[in-house]
């Protein structure tokens, strides 16, 4: 016999009826002066309950048990009734045709099941108010003093978003930084909170923070500015003092964060910063046209060259500060860093103090740990440059845990306000 495919009760309309083959979800036989059966058949996305008045007859034959079995069925409708004309276990390809269906093909839907709410598969996924277990990596613990009583704050990531967690449970000792541990975290109008967590053997390689870019790219995209600035420019152009500074860092340069937590704390981040100010620097020269190339983009390559110095990058991407970090800061190390690579090199000085000027006063305001305040265009533009793309970085972090076309729960400590997240904003 030919093949019998499903038969789809969206296509049997009132007063017909049609045969194929459907899952037999259960059925009931019922004795009495005339047996009946009552059936409750589906064709894998709807489901209806049929009466069956011909028990009695030949070839009609229910599957022995009553567990979900596929059978081949001629049904009829009557209005919102149906009835089973014909009915055989569709293993009995003799009497019903050959069917190649399994009781698989026929769960989407059976019974019409309520969804169970999917877990959150990133960090960024927990809604307002919701409980959930989840694989992180812990990046940081550190034992804090509440208005009631002490917790932990752990630093957790999923390998895109960083966030700070409150444990009141356990103890600093409990956590090992560099682990990946399954915990069950809460979200609510307090913040983030750890409920309970176990260790795992998980690689955390991939709970690691990267930038989009490759780190060789990144460093080699600087490199070339740098490169054709001082072929255009000559030997004694501060652009070869970059360069410098750049060969002799390379491997440090290709792994280290940003900042121990504010901006670009990731694996690769001071390079990603820079990468992303350089660009922004070559369109801003597009424009403002008075401004001093060499200078400028030179400036945006070294302005934070300090920090290799300042902070301590694990290959976590986890930044801890060094004691001559605490004791001068990443500006100051960067002019010292500036000097002892001028005096390898016959460079232009008064470049080279512009230079240093640039790196002093790249934070803008004194209360910002600025050395000096910018004193010529370049070095302001390189303050609104870092600005620019540090504040980008900040509200980029934020809008992973904010729904779209809602705000934050708090005050966003980088920015000072309480974000919102525009609805227009592409979810990632």
């Amino acid at each position: 016999m030919p093949a019998i495919g499903k038969l789809l009760l969206k296509n049997l309309s009132d007063g017909s009826e049609s045969k194929g083959f459907m899952l037999l979800i259960t059925y009931n036989l019922h004795k009495g002066d005339k047996p009946y059966s009552q059936a409750l058949l589906s064709d894998g996305k709807d489901t209806v309950f049929a009466l069956d008045n011909k028990l009695d007859e030949p070839n009609h034959k229910y599957p022995e048990g009553n567990a979900k079995k596929v059978v081949y069925v001629k049904l009829k409708r009557d209005g919102d009734a149906y009835s089973i004309e014909n009915i055989l276990p569709a293993d009995e390809p003799s009497l019903s045709g050959s069917c190649n269906l399994t009781v698989a093909d026929f769960v989407y839907q059976e019974s019409q099941p309520e969804k169970q709410k999917q877990k959150p598969e990133a960090i960024s996924s927990l809604a307002m108010n919701e409980r959930t277990e989840l694989n992180v990596l812990v990046t940081a613990v550190t034992a804090k003093r509440g208005t009631v009583k002490p917790f932990i704050e752990v630093s957790l990531s999923d390998g895109k978003t960083t966030i700070n967690a409150k444990d009141f449970n356990n103890k600093t000792e409990d956590y090992q930084i560099g682990k990946v541990i399954n915990a069950e975290i809460r979200l609510d109008k307090y913040g983030y909170s750890i409920e309970k967590f176990s260790l795992t053997d998980i690689s955390p390689d991939a709970y690691v923070k990267h930038p989009p870019v490759k780190e060789e790219d990144m460093y080699d995209y600087i490199v070339e500015v740098l490169q054709e600035l001082a072929d255009r420019k000559g030997e004694r152009s501060i652009a070869n003092l970059g360069l410098y500074l750049y060969e002799q860092n390379k491997e440090k340069l290709l792994y280290w964060s940003a900042s121990k937590s504010m901006h670009h704390d990731l694996l690769g981040g001071l390079l990603y910063h820079t990468y992303r100010m350089l660009n922004l620097a070559e369109r801003m020269l597009e424009v403002y046209t008075n401004l001093n190339e060499e200078l400028l983009l030179t400036a945006v390559a070294i302005h934070d060259i300090g920090k290799l110095k300042e902070l301590n990058t694990d290959n976590l991407g986890i930044a801890t500060y060094t004691n001559l970090g605490n004791l001068l800061g990443h500006t100051v190390i960067g002019i010292e860093m500036i000097d002892q690579a001028a005096q390898k090199g016959d460079y232009d000085q008064e470049m080279v103090t512009l230079l240093k000027h640039c790196i002093g006063a790249h934070h803008g305001k004194l209360e910002f740990n600025a050395v000096v305040l910018p004193k010529i265009e370049e070095a302001f533009f390189l303050h609104i440059i870092d600005y620019t793309d540090s504040r980008a970085y900040m509200f980029e972090s934020a809008y992973m845990n904010i729904e779209s076309g809602k705000s934050g729960e708090k005050k966003d400590v980088g920015l000072e306000a309480v974000i919102y997240k525009p609805t227009f904003t592409q979810e990632d």
